[in-house]
């Protein structure tokens, strides 16, 4: 196993983060999107976005998101910002924190649409009951993806 992962320096992956407004893949919707493109062990490009859902923020994703529908009304129309994410991706393995979850959602996205795209492989990462959103230590308060 060590080998492994000592091997990963040398692949050429994406790291995908999604941000939803639920937890049903058929029915809720990303809000935001973050990825980094990770060449030789180097972060070469990246990707974020809020998306408009098109409905709704739940309070619940609110308070853990910090995404608000004012904010996400700023954002990318969903298609747009699924193509482009899709294009970012291209052939790269992703890996992710909870990452099965984020790529129920994202494997969705094209088979509702009869968009092409291949599936590809995963690595989750991350331990569980354990979470990576970052907050502010000044405020508390979620902190973005990519922010300004």
């Amino acid at each position: 196993m060590y080998e492994s992962v000592r091997q990963v320096h040398k692949m050429d992956y994406t790291v995908l983060d999604l941000e939803m407004t639920g937890l049903a893949p058929k029915r809720d919707k990303v809000i935001e999107i973050g990825a980094v493109r990770v060449r030789n062990g180097e972060i070469a490009d990246t990707y974020g976005t809020l998306v408009r859902p098109g409905m709704s923020i739940p309070e619940t994703v609110v308070q853990l998101t910090g995404i608000t529908d004012e904010m996400a009304a700023l954002g990318k129309e969903e298609n747009v910002a699924m193509q482009e994410l899709l294009q970012f991706i291209g052939d790269d393995i992703l890996v992710g924190h909870n990452l099965i979850f984020d790529y129920s959602f994202l494997k969705q996205w094209p088979s509702i649409r009869k968009f092409h795209w291949n599936c590809r492989p995963v690595i989750p990462c991350g331990l569980r009951g354990h979470s990576f959103r970052g907050r502010s230590r000044k405020t508390g308060k979620p902190v973005r993806i990519f922010s300004d």
